[in-house]
């Protein structure tokens, strides 16, 4: 099971009590919208390390290789994103 389109910290708590396997925050739609969609999907990894769960953190929605480096330096190692990021 994949808890999608995840937008604040709080929805990881949903996600490790459901048993969730990934939660997916879209990333760059939140640095869209106004948010530090990087300091959310931080935030969402240590909400589900913090509960001892097996939720893991699919971040996605990334735009650039650096946010695929930041999140991969905070722990996150599930990502999805765009054949130009990969170049």
């Amino acid at each position: 099971v994949c808890l999608t389109a995840c937008y604040a910290r709080e929805q990881a708590l949903v996600a490790v009590a459901a048993g969730a396997e990934y939660l997916a925050p879209y990333v760059g739609r939140m640095d869209d919208a106004g948010l530090d969609g990087h300091a959310e999907a931080e935030a969402m990894h240590a909400v589900a390390r913090g509960l001892g769960g097996g939720t893991r953190i699919f971040a996605a929605s990334l735009r650039t290789s650096s946010s695929l480096a930041r999140l991969a330096a905070a722990g996150l190692d599930t990502f999805t994103f765009a054949p130009a990021v990969a170049r």
